[in-house]
């Protein structure tokens, strides 16, 4: 693996802890990417994780994960939104840390709602 392999993985493990630790990039992700259910999209120093998801009514494309150069992820915007239209995909959806949404407003992204988490002591 080469470093700049390595920077990325790390910067992803990073996105992955500060989401709540939901997944592991070894274990889940990359078995993700490999069978198709997930999209790795990368420009320089910035990667994107995606998956579509089917509704009753819709199909999106979740934008779950994003990690490296801020400038380099928000250049893979019209890329990534022109494969999720190819799909038939009608929104891009994505749940980020509080200084996500003035970027994504920037990018012509209206906030939805608040998530929230609670954890539970086992």
């Amino acid at each position: 693996m080469t470093e700049p392999q390595r920077h990325m993985l790390a910067c992803l493990d990073r996105a992955l802890l500060s989401g709540g630790g939901t997944h592991e990039f070894s274990a889940d992700v990359l078995p993700m990417l490999l069978d198709g259910r997930a999209q790795w999209w990368q420009r320089g120093d910035g990667v994107a994780i995606t998956e579509l998801r089917r509704h009753p009514k819709l199909l999106e494309l979740n934008c779950w994960l994003v990690a490296g150069n801020l400038r380099d992820c928000i250049a893979l915007q019209p890329e990534i939104e022109d494969w999720a239209r190819r799909q038939g995909a009608a929104r891009v959806v994505g749940i980020g840390r509080p200084g996500w949404e003035r970027v994504s407003r920037a990018m012509g992204f209206s906030p939805v709602g608040v998530a929230l988490r609670r954890d539970l002591a086992p």
